[in-house]
Parts: structure tokens; sequence; C-alpha cells
């Protein structure tokens, strides 16, 4: 097999978006994970500054060379970016998109923050798994959201987008709220928001408040929500009615852990951020 090189044709990359991409070497895991020029900048530009040039010629005793030398933690950063890498370089070989190396430098933090502000390095995986067990369709644009609620003034929320399969942004919320259904309706508002701001028209949302998506689907009254969440709720009608696209199901609580549990970090730690994966932005608190 041939590998595609990330030399790109300086002519083609000014006049053609797709453009042509050079065949210089034999393909394996070492060049396209290590030994490419993007690859080499791309290691040396992260935070673990690695030398891929310095390292072994064989992926077992480059692994566990990098195990010894990172640590437990700073490996799982390294597995990080080693998968926001890969996702680029497909992206670049069956979409033509040219490998930002800062944008996937991005990804891979957004990643990690997300892993450890879950409390669980895998959470990423988890929210697939889970969202598969429970048939959520993650082929098209996918809201999950959640919200933590404790008392009066201490609460938090925190939301997730896809598309195909790909998670595309989040929020991290803590603020005020009166009731455990008033901090679900600002959980809505802000993923809502989100997803207009992201330019969907069609997208399907998920939420383990039963009352809420009953209301949304029409089965139930606003009044029969919470009154101190009705302004919201109204608000939240409204966006339902001028945007056909949108649809809104119940889902078990159990179904959307990773959420649940940045809600609830939220609720406790009082954080205030967002970020996105693809296009990057470095997360921002």
């Amino acid at each position: 097999m041939q590998c595609l090189s990330e030399q790109f044709l300086q002519e083609d990359c000014d006049s053609n978006p797709h453009p042509v991409i050079s065949v210089v070497e034999e393909d394996d895991v070492l060049h396209v994970l290590f030994t490419c020029d993007i690859a080499r900048n791309f290691w040396f530009s992260s935070h673990l500054a690695i030398r891929a040039d310095a390292l072994p010629g064989q992926v077992v005793l480059l692994l566990n060379l990098l195990l010894q030398q990172l640590g437990n933690e700073n490996f799982l950063v390294f597995a990080n970016l080693t998968w926001s890498f890969w996702k680029a370089r497909c992206k670049q070989i069956y979409e033509g998109v040219k490998i930002n190396v800062r944008h996937v430098l991005g990804m891979a933090t957004s990643l990690d923050y997300l892993a450890k502000a879950a409390g669980n390095q895998r959470c990423i995986i988890k929210v697939e798994i889970n969202c598969e067990a429970a048939e959520i369709d993650k082929t098209s644009r996918v809201c999950i959201m959640d919200g933590s609620f404790k008392e009066d003034g201490m609460a938090g929320w925190a939301y997730m987008i896809y598309e195909e399969g790909g998670l595309v942004g989040y929020e991290i919320q803590s603020g005020k709220a009166a009731s455990p259904f008033h901090v679900q309706a600002m959980a809505f508002q802000a993923a809502v928001r989100r997803v207009q701001e992201e330019g969907w028209s069609d997208a399907t949302f998920y939420t383990d408040s039963q009352l809420l998506a009953r209301i949304l689907n029409g089965s139930l009254l606003p009044e029969s929500s919470d009154w101190r969440a009705y302004v919201l709720v109204l608000q939240l009608i409204a966006t339902w009615k001028d945007s056909p696209g949108f649809r809104c199901f119940f889902i078990p609580r159990n179904s959307l852990l990773t959420v649940h549990r940045l809600a609830n970090l939220a609720r406790v730690k009082f954080l205030n951020a967002q970020g996105a994966t693809f296009p990057l932005f470095p997360f921002v608190t």
C-alpha cells in the first residue's frame, strides 16, 4: 500500500479545495502517525513535545517507551492526541481536508478536558455506548442534555451535540434555578441555542425529563410544568413551532451518564465553560 503524503502541491492548494496529494513512500503505522512531516510537527507542537524522529522504529517498543517516560496520566493524553490526529488523517485522505495542526491539537485538548471533567478517562466512549444501548440515532444531528439541582440557587446543567456520530460541541454551566424541572428547561434552552448557532435546521434532542418531552411534543399543556419555569417553557414551545426539523424524545438517565456527570460537576464546582471539537477552538473558562 502506498502512503498519501501530506506534502500537497502548492499550486493545487491555492486553487483547488481538494488538492492533489503526492504519493511518496510505503504506508505503515509508524509513518502515518509519527514519522511523516505533519505528524512530526504535530507531536513536537503538542504540550508533550515529543520528538517523533527520535522514537524507536517498532510500534510496540515506541508505545512501551512512551508509557515509561510519560506515566499513566500523560499516556492517556497521548492516546487522545493520537486519536485526534488519526481522525484528521482520515478526513485528509477521504475528504481532502488539509490537516491544521493547531486545530487538531485543540480537538485533543477538548476531548482530554471532557474526559477528566467527567471523572472517567473513557467518558467519550461511554457516551457512544450508552447512546447505542438507548437506540439513539447518531447518524444524524443529536443533542443530549441533563440538569442537576440541589437547592434553590445551586444548579448545574450540560449538553453535548453530535453530528454523524462525532462530538461537535458541549457546554457546562452552573447558576440559579428554582427546581429540578427548571434546571432541565435551562439545559434544554442552552442546547437549542447552540444548535441554532450551528445553523442546524434539524436535530433530535434527548432529555430524561419526561414531562418536558411530553410538553414539547404537544401531549401536555405548558401549564402542567413547574410555574417557575413557565416562561422558559413557553419560549421553548415557540422555538419548536418555528423549527419543524426539531424532535424531542424522553430517555432514561442511565443512558445519559456522561452528560449527567458533567451537570453534577457544574453544580458542585460552579463551572462555566463551552467548547467544540471540530472546527476547533481551545477550551475556554
